[in-house]
């Protein structure tokens, strides 16, 4: 196959594939905004917040394949793979509040160990790693899914704001909506980046 039909047609399958995960987003969140727990919409146990701990599990896995595939990356896809288990943990944090109030600090710093020590073995191809990742189109898409998630979506998510815009017809659902439907999207996008990170590594 011609290099140039052979990118349009990875092109055109990329636009299928990461369409289809937006699409499923959207259609979570609709489902979300007739669903009750502990009488508030988009609680800690909605399909959205499922969603997303789902996109951070496949974002680990994914940096971890990454690895698997090109040694020289491993410490970095480790490195990567290690944020993501440790976002997914804290994301269930109502969960293991169960256990013990705080506990999901325990299950986060034996990953968190687990990590230092592996990437700490595979110290001098971190940097090289990065300083290549950095150059690739996936890093502009991570950046873009941290920027909206850890940032927009926390100021955008503030209450005051939503307060003022709605004043005595504040609904909390509505702001939480919102903020976790904005999270999604930056999750989806992460997750994509993980993908396209695989997919370079695969290629060599």
């Amino acid at each position: 196959m011609d290099s140039m039909v052979k990118g349009f047609v990875n092109a055109f399958i990329r636009v299928i594939v990461y369409g289809v995960v937006m699409v499923a987003a959207v259609l979570v969140i609709h489902q979300d905004a007739g669903l009750v727990v502990n009488g508030l919409h988009f609680s800690e146990q909605s399909y959205t917040e499922y969603l997303q701990e789902i996109l951070l599990f496949v974002t680990a896995i994914f940096f971890l394949l990454a690895g698997a595939r090109n040694p020289n990356v491993k410490g970095f896809s480790i490195a990567m793979s290690g944020v993501a288990l440790l976002a997914f943990i804290r994301e269930f944090d109502w969960l293991l509040d169960e256990v013990v109030h705080g506990f999901w600090k325990f299950p986060a710093l034996a990953v968190l160990l687990i990590v230092a020590f592996l990437v700490f073995k595979k110290k001098e191809q971190f940097l090289p790693a990065v300083n290549d990742f950095i150059k690739r189109p996936s890093w502009g898409v991570l950046l873009a899914g941290f920027l909206i998630v850890f940032v927009f979506s926390r100021l955008f998510g503030k209450s005051t704001f939503w307060k003022e815009l709605m004043d005595e017809n504040y609904i909390r659902s509505v702001k939480n909506a919102a903020e976790e439907g904005i999270e999604l999207l930056g999750y989806a996008l992460i997750m994509i980046s993980s993908v396209e990170f695989w997919l370079d590594q695969k290629k060599k």
